[in-house]
């Protein structure tokens, strides 16, 4: 016998001798009335867990914008997708009973027939709960779809060729295992775990500065004249799906165009918002053109493109500076 076998058997025996047995995980897939919370999830899953918890799928239930929109729940057209029972249904998600302060938890993606779900096949050297084999559905955009229904719509629209998937922009790349130890005996287990190329949970907007690789601004027809500079900034969105994009609530950005001297002293902004439901959001692969009237003594123009809350903090999702020609 060699140690690649006698260490697994003995991490097994250190185990299976601590006052709690693999059997007491059960509650793990017992879903109905009551249910695992995240926080026993992230018992082994560690980092996804802290992940989740920075996530606006965590807060999908309580942030106070939905509250308010939803009369405190009582409006129950979308309460279904903000806490899911289980992706793994005809149409869209039901609203599950336990838990709804949770949020899209992890269940809500990772549990179907009694079993924990996911992109990959475990390699733990014990499961202590039913896992089913990896299933490609993660990989693709239409996990995200079950919820997101318009945003899957304007993707499945967009120009196939080179298109992202929602994982691509949203769930930044991580190598990592599955679980991370949290004491002397978890550690051995987890060592015998193999490394895969996984996603990260956050779900932020933007991430890793993707979105500055596929939406661009330019600048044309620039007119010089004495009194004022006039330009035409262009922006075109290479996103698969509609800036600013969303099923619910109030979708707008803010396009602000900065102009700057040849020492990068701002000299005048010019300030123009997008509105999902005006129509008038960017659509994939289609320019946009904005006409700015600046000082005559512009040299550059930062274009900036925020979005949020109307009362809430912005944040920039977009800016480059681009030089008059």
């Amino acid at each position: 016998m060699t140690w690649r076998t006698t260490l697994p058997l003995l991490a097994v025996s250190a185990l299976a001798s601590l006052p709690v047995a693999c059997s007491s995980f059960d509650f793990l897939t017992e879903v109905g009335t009551t249910q695992p919370s995240a926080a026993d999830c992230g018992g082994c899953h560690v980092e996804i867990f802290e992940e989740f918890q920075s996530s606006a799928h965590a807060a999908a239930w309580t942030r106070a914008g939905f509250v308010a929109a939803t009369a405190e729940h009582e409006i129950t057209d979308c309460l279904g997708c903000h806490a899911p029972a289980s992706i793994y249904v005809d149409g869209p998600p039901t609203l599950r009973e336990a838990r709804r302060e949770e949020g899209v938890t992890c269940l809500s993606c990772h549990f179907d027939a009694g079993a924990m779900v996911g992109p990959i096949d475990s390699s733990a050297l014990v499961d202590p709960h039913p896992v089913l084999v990896g299933r490609a559905l993660y990989r693709t955009s239409e996990l995200c779809g079950k919820c997101h229904e318009g945003t899957y719509r304007e993707w499945r629209a967009a120009p196939a060729a080179g298109r992202m998937t929602c994982q691509d922009c949203h769930m930044g790349r991580v190598v990592r295992t599955a679980t991370q130890g949290t004491s002397a005996v978890s550690d051995v287990l987890v060592s015998f775990e193999e490394p895969f190329e996984g996603r990260r949970h956050t779900f932020h907007v933007p991430i890793d500065g993707t979105i500055e690789h596929v939406l661009t601004a330019d600048i044309c027809s620039v007119e010089h004249g004495e009194e004022a500079l006039r330009c035409n900034v262009i922006l075109t969105n290479g996103l698969p799906h509609l800036i600013p994009t969303g099923d619910f609530g109030f979708r707008w950005v803010k396009v602000a165009m900065h102009a700057l001297s040849p020492s990068d002293v701002p000299l005048a902004t010019a300030e123009t918002s997008l509105f999902k439901e005006l129509g008038d959001a960017l659509v994939p692969g289609v320019p946009r053109s904005f006409p700015v009237e600046f000082p005559p003594a512009t040299a550059s123009v930062r274009v900036r493109v925020t979005t949020g809350s109307r009362s809430g903090a912005r944040t920039t999702i977009f800016e480059q500076v681009v030089p008059i020609q």
